[in-house]
């Protein structure tokens, strides 16, 4: 009977074992894994520093028919791109500079048919050519009023006037305009700056500095062409005339240089010939002219005259 009970104990214990075995082996065993390396932060590419003596950078302002403008520049020498403008933020006073940008213009060493010293250097703006080209020297080059579009005259000087005129700050549009180029009766351009003039002490009363734009025949029919005369009137908000300047001005297409550029300081004439009378130097009083012309006959007339009528007497008396 022990025999028995110990054959069935030890049948039971083997049952069991083999059971735990089988499950043991029917449980995968996990597979260790790696956790992925964070991918490394790519660090930014230096910008590469140009030698100063390798540069030429130009500070301008972007005309495009006869408006200016903030359109993009680029730089050429012969047929090579050597730079391309970059905005720049400056305070002017007082009035506004405009938009202005940076040119940056590399030299052959740093792109290959760039500049040199004495390299032309020539400008599009807006993809159109512009004037004045110059010549490439390492530093910092001449501002320069870079001229695309339609050609268009330039003009600046001063005047008085008595009383409060609006000042014009970069003004672009011909309705606001104070003073406006004339070619004949046609009203051709606008009066972009009007600014009080300043003097050692301040502001000089009832005297301004003007800038204005007269626009070609190319731009708008019957204004200017080369050699053509402009007249100047004031203006009011609703466009009737105030008055008109005693001096003209000729109609010169402007390049973008002090040589092309006019300086005219004006008399206004209002109605009934009343003179106000101009600032600085330039007052040709071109309308003075014919007026001491006739003073200065009628005065001989009235001599003249004169003599005659004593010789008169005189025979008579005798």
């Amino acid at each position: 009977m022990r025999k028995l009970v110990a054959a069935l104990v030890t049948v039971i214990i083997l049952s069991i074992s083999l059971a735990m075995g089988s499950a043991a082996a029917r449980t995968p065993t996990p597979t260790a894994t790696m956790s992925p390396l964070p991918s490394p932060t790519p660090s930014p590419t230096a910008t590469p520093t140009i030698p100063p003596d390798q540069i030429a950078v130009f500070r301008a302002h972007t005309w495009v028919d006869a408006h200016l403008v903030g359109a993009p520049i680029v730089a050429k020498i012969g047929d090579t791109d050597c730079g391309q403008s970059v905005p720049v933020a400056i305070v002017c006073d007082p009035i506004s500079c405009g938009p202005v940008q940076d040119v940056p213009v590399v030299s052959n060493q740093v792109k290959p048919g760039c500049g040199f010293d004495g390299a032309k250097i020539s400008f599009l703006v807006a993809g159109k050519p512009a004037l004045p080209t110059v010549t490439w020297h390492a530093g910092r080059g001449p501002f320069l009023e870079l001229v695309a579009g339609y050609p268009f005259a330039s003009f600046g000087g001063t005047f008085s006037w008595p009383g409060q005129l609006p000042w014009l700050d970069r003004n672009d549009s011909e309705t606001a305009s104070v003073l406006i180029p004339y070619i004949g009766d046609k009203a051709c351009g606008y009066n972009d700056i009007l600014t009080g003039e300043w003097g050692t002490t301040g502001w000089i009363r009832n005297a301004y500095h003007y800038s204005l734009i007269a626009y070609s025949n190319e731009q708008r029919v019957g204004c200017g062409y080369e050699g053509a005369p402009i007249t100047f009137k004031l203006v009011d908000a609703q466009g009737n005339i105030l008055a008109t300047a005693g001096q003209k001005g000729v109609w010169h297409a402007w390049d973008g240089t002090p040589a092309t550029f006019e300086s005219l300081n004006l008399t206004m004439v209002p109605p009934g010939d009343i003179r106000v009378g101009s600032v600085g130097t330039g007052d040709s009083r071109e309308s003075d002219g014919p007026l001491i012309d006739v003073v200065v006959l009628g005065l001989a007339l009235a001599g003249l005259a004169t003599l005659a009528t004593g010789a008169t007497l005189r025979k008579r008396t005798t």
